[in-house]
């Protein structure tokens, strides 16, 4: 069996998240199904992940949950070794949020 290469599995997983998954909108069924399948794909690769639940509304903590879903996938990103500059954005991204 060969193994993907990177771009395969970088191209797999944001079809996933952009085309497969429904609206993401705070609190709907299409934000728990990405945030189950960015945690699983953490996991996968050897890194503590967990879904944490809180309460959002519309506004302000809207830009809250944008910059954190970001910062995560910046995160799975880095642990499918794309390179530090993810790692970095990541980081950046949560520090913002």
């Amino acid at each position: 069996m060969t193994r993907r290469s990177l771009h395969d599995r970088i191209v797999e997983m944001l079809s996933y998240l952009s085309d497969e998954i429904d609206s993401r909108r705070v609190g709907g069924l299409g934000e728990a199904q990405a945030a189950g399948y960015v945690a699983g794909r953490l996991r996968r690769a050897e890194y503590t992940a967990a879904v944490q639940s809180f309460r959002a509304s519309t506004g302000a903590q809207v830009a809250f949950v944008v910059l954190t879903t970001l910062g995560v996938i910046g995160g799975a990103l880095a642990a499918l070794q794309i390179g530090t500059l993810w790692l970095v954005v990541a980081g950046l991204l949560v520090v913002l949020s």
